[in-house]
């Protein structure tokens, strides 16, 4: 659950990258939303699993990548 969440994490940084490289308002306005859902929702429904599992927002939010998610997000971005 807590590399799920460093996943969240990369995957939401592809894209704001993907805004920022958009070359009209339409494709930008399509990451900028895809950002919000998953920093808005998705991020907060992992927090309440975790709660569940008694994992506080500061321990997923201190989770350090391991080596597997390291190398398979580092071709994301």
């Amino acid at each position: 659950m807590e590399q799920d969440y460093v996943y969240l994490i990369e995957y939401s940084r592809v894209f704001a990258i993907g805004s920022t490289k958009a070359n009209d308002l339409k494709t930008m306005t399509t990451f900028t939303n895809l950002l919000n859902v998953t920093m808005d929702f998705e991020m907060d429904l992992y927090r309440k699993y975790a709660e569940e599992f008694n994992i506080s927002t500061e321990e997923l939010d201190a989770t350090e990548p391991s080596a597997t998610m390291t190398v398979y997000t580092s071709y994301m971005t």
